[in-house]
């Protein structure tokens, strides 16, 4: 399981907190039984609470493709536990609150595959696709050629999931000079790392860049002894520190918390036909992040539902939510810069700053503007709603800066 978790949270070709405030709104459950019930999520059972819960009831999935407004392509990733919780699984259902809040049917597809993904993306059979920002100027001007691609709203950030594992000697970024660090190109993992050593001034022809497959083989041969340092995801941090002897996490994003921030791709075209049906998307969305963030049984319900949707052990799906920074309403304000005043990082300026990095070590030639690449329609009309909901609220501004390591 260890190096599961690293493979799924980007796939082998891959080119890429603190808890809400407020009462807990729209959450249907009360009762303290303490019976379960069986819950069938992807024709898995999930154990629910057996009386008083939203998801109590047997959510059946409604019949043929034709019924979804929304087919929503995710890897396996704790950040999507908001909206998997909010629809009540991934498949539309009729106890769904997508559905009987929204009238919105809303199915989730898992393409861990990057290629695969990118293909059903391109092709229609998904509405939205996973990404995240940081990684986004390494598919930006392919996608904004072909399918006029358009980032609509963040969905989380990272904190925890990405980590620099280092031997005996090495104790912060600076004592990377010299060194063989393994990295899996164009992937988080390499926009952090990029990132980092930027901050510290470390040049490329400092290091020795490793590039391989994947995050699982850069774990592997950290622990092989064939690298000084390498960029994973966890549990596999974990498992290094446990295997090499007098290793390290040096850093991780549970410190340089704004570096990698995952979101979502959507067409030009369909954001034009579904506009409405996306706005309703990304409401309910929000709403399912406030709750699992801050309501500890919504947070084990959206283990149990994602855990079952995944096809992984429900241990491994809480460490993976936990890793992550649901974000809110406010915070989608913030970062896609509609919000007066707010001196954090803003998407615009992470796609910028991370694409420069990219050009500078020669992995892209091209980036589009981010102007063309974004689209802020949705939040802005979502802001009447959300706006005056309290438990939407922003997280504290974060300014571009590493931690000490």
């Amino acid at each position: 399981m260890l190096s599961t978790f690293a493979k799924l949270r980007w796939p082998i070709k891959a080119a890429i907190g603190i808890l809400i405030v407020g009462p807990f709104l729209y959450f249907v459950s009360s009762s303290t039984s303490t019976g379960n019930t069986a819950v069938h999520v992807n024709g898995v059972p999930v154990a629910t609470p057996a009386s008083g819960g939203f998801f109590s009831k047997i959510a059946g999935s409604l019949p043929g493709s034709s019924d979804v407004d929304l087919n929503v392509c995710v890897n396996t990733w704790g950040g999507f536990a908001g909206a998997q919780w909010f629809n009540g699984g991934f498949e539309p259902s009729e106890p769904s609150r997508y559905t009987t809040f929204y009238d919105l049917r809303v199915r989730f597809i898992k393409h861990d595959v990057f290629d695969v993904s990118r293909a059903a993306f391109t092709s229609g059979a998904c509405d939205l696709l996973w990404g995240t920002v940081d990684s986004f100027p390494t598919e930006a001007e392919q996608l904004a050629a072909s399918v006029r691609v358009k980032s609509p709203w963040q969905i989380d950030w990272s904190r925890g999931g990405d980590a620099i594992v280092a031997v005996r000697g090495i104790n912060s970024v600076n004592d990377l000079r010299g060194r063989k660090i393994g990295v899996a190109p164009m992937t988080p993992s390499h926009s952090l790392l990029l990132w980092l050593l930027e901050h510290r001034g470390i040049s490329p022809r400092e290091v020795t860049i490793i590039e391989m497959k994947d995050a699982i083989d850069v774990a592997s041969a950290f622990k092989a002894g064939q690298l000084d340092a390498g960029v994973v995801w966890s549990p596999d941090d974990e498992d290094a520190v446990k295997t090499v002897a007098g290793s390290k996490v040096i850093v991780s994003t549970k410190q340089a918390t704004d570096i990698i921030a995952d979101h979502l791709r959507v067409k030009q075209e369909t954001l034009y036909e579904k506009f409405d049906e996306l706005l309703k998307l990304y409401k309910g969305w929000m709403i399912g992040n406030a709750e699992v963030s801050t309501n500890p049984r919504a947070f084990d319900e959206a283990v149990r539902i994602t855990a079952a949707g995944y096809g992984v052990p429900p241990e491994f799906m809480a460490l993976a939510i936990r890793n992550t920074r649901l974000v809110t309403h406010g915070d989608n304000m913030n970062f896609y810069g509609l919000k007066a005043g707010y001196s954090g990082v803003k998407a615009e300026e992470l796609y910028q700053k991370t694409g420069m990095l990219y050009q500078e070590h020669g992995v892209i030639s091209g980036l589009p503007s981010w102007r063309t690449v974004s689209d802020t329609r949705i939040i802005a009309a979502a802001d009447v709603e959300l706006g005056r909901d309290v438990t939407q609220v922003a997280e504290h501004a974060a300014a571009f800066v590493t931690p000490s390591a």
